[in-house]
């Protein structure tokens, strides 16, 4: 027997999902550090699945690349070790993006999810990450692209919130 999920349902379960993954909203008076930098480009470690689809677009699943980031807070200065899902245009380059990433350094790494979309090539990316080792208690929200440096590296901003958790 199908059953219908009803609105208020649908509503209950919006506003849980929003507090899982979004749990910054609710730290407004917590100490934030505001950061600026870049990522270049490493490599792709892992090529990932590759499907083509009616509509002439492709699917790509399970890329794996890597960058390094250099930020004006050490903390999130690292290796980035990223994870990419994409239906892409193969003719505009354009398309929603989503997937997980880690920034790894000397004193801990910060790990989470972002979202985005692919414009002619280019990426914006907005993600939110919780920081381990040095950095537990903490979560980084994270902003990435389109602009560039000189250098061809996409620029990024973003905050650390000091959420006082397992400290």
């Amino acid at each position: 027997m199908k059953r219908k999920m009803g609105l208020p349902s649908v509503l209950l379960l919006t506003v849980a999902l929003m507090t899982a993954l979004f749990p910054v909203t609710g730290l407004a008076k917590a100490k934030k550090t505001y950061f600026t930098g870049w990522e270049c480009f490493g490599g792709i470690t892992d090529p990932g699945v590759s499907t083509t689809l009616g509509n002439g677009f492709t699917r790509i699943t399970g890329l794996h690349s890597f960058h390094t980031d250099t930020t004006t807070d050490p903390r999130l200065t690292g290796t980035d070790y990223v994870v990419v899902n994409l239906i892409i245009d193969p003719v505009t380059g354009s398309g929603p993006a989503w997937g997980t990433f880690q920034i790894v350094n000397d004193r801990g790494s910060w790990s989470g999810h972002w979202v985005g979309s692919a414009e002619n090539g280019n990426f914006t990316i907005n993600g939110l990450l919780h920081g381990s080792g040095d950095y537990d208690g903490l979560v980084a929200n994270w902003s990435f692209g389109p602009d560039r440096t000189s250098e061809d590296c996409p620029l990024l901003s973003g905050y650390i919130v000091e959420t006082g958790a397992g400290r």
